[in-house]
């Protein structure tokens, strides 16, 4: 029990003025759940889907599973010196979160227009749209000696709440470059339903940016990334995530994310067409690392290639 007030007091602490959509911490791994203009990017249909098991060792840490499809209709054109694509990008994003007493599942449906300037720089924009359901577990309350907490009475008697969800991004991309913007859940929604309660879904903003040094002719190289986070209501946040990539093998990597978390990654391509990735994350904040086990989190992709010749344009 006093694991649990210990977590929920910081993430009350934190989060009392506005609450955000989960991200996970491998999001080279799937960038278009940061950004909906990503969706699409490459050049062939995929399927991925991941798992986030945070803080083990306390009850009621956060834990999301996610799935994600994506269809590319475009053209594709080669020359000697490089290629260019373009064409429409076709999404679906489907996730579970469960934090304390809280279950949130999420459906977004997106599309993406990628236009090329150059033979090598390509501006995207997309967008995605769908429903959010959060639904309240009586009994595990925030406050369960305090059975008359109208918050909690309020959370019972609704059970279940649906509220519209909305995202925006833009993104250029190059031959050795992304960056992007993005605007996440720009539908603000409230999730618990009392007079002057600040417990709100608020608009996210996210600028997302990556970098590739080749090492060899064969694919090896040297990636690094990282998304910066604000609503302008919780701390400001970022993510940063450095990989070193062998040929079309796999690849390890490092992260960290600011005030929270140390991170060590390994990812695994199979065979072309299917990928695994794993990340381990030491929490560097020891009001949460004194009594966690740390976080784990598995990705797992499939690629639907026409040919054998391929290489990610984002890293992963």
């Amino acid at each position: 029990m006093r694991q649990l007030c210990i977590f929920l007091s910081l993430i009350i602490s934190v989060e009392a003025v506005a609450q955000t959509r989960p991200q996970p911490s491998m999001f080279v791994f799937n960038y278009s759940l940061v950004n909906p203009a990503a969706i699409a990017a490459e050049d062939y249909n995929q399927v991925r889907m991941g798992y986030r098991r945070q803080w083990v060792g306390i009850d009621g840490a956060p834990a999301t599973a996610w799935l994600n499809a994506e269809m590319r209709l475009g053209t594709r054109v080669d020359n000697a010196s490089t290629s260019i694509s373009k064409g429409h990008g076709l999404g679906i994003n489907v996730f579970h979160d469960e934090i304390g007493p809280y279950k949130t599942i999420n459906l977004n449906i997106g599309y993406a227009y990628h236009l090329p300037l150059s033979h090598d720089l390509t501006l995207s924009a997309g967008f995605a749209g769908g429903i959010q359901r959060t639904q309240f577990d009586m009994s595990k309350s925030i406050y369960p000696d305090q059975a008359a907490d109208p918050a909690a009475i309020a959370q019972a008697s609704i059970s279940k709440k649906y509220a519209p969800d909305l995202n925006a991004g833009l993104m250029l991309s190059g031959k050795r470059f992304f960056a992007g913007l993005s605007a996440m859940q720009l539908i603000p929604s409230r999730f618990v339903d009392v007079d002057e309660n600040q417990s709100t879904y608020k608009a996210q903003f996210l600028a997302l940016l990556g970098y590739s040094v080749p090492i060899t002719d064969d694919g090896s190289a040297f990636l690094i990334s990282g998304v910066a986070k604000t609503d302008f209501a919780n701390p400001f946040r970022y993510d940063i995530n450095a990989r070193l990539r062998y040929q079309a093998l796999g690849w390890i990597g490092a992260s960290y994310r600011r005030d929270d978390a140390l991170g060590a990654s390994i990812g695994l391509n199979i065979t072309p067409a299917l990928s695994v990735g794993y990340m381990y994350e030491w929490g560097i904040d020891k009001r949460i690392s004194s009594y966690s086990r740390g976080s784990h989190e598995f990705c797992l992709g499939f690629r639907f290639l026409k040919g054998a010749n391929w290489q990610p344009k984002m890293g992963w």
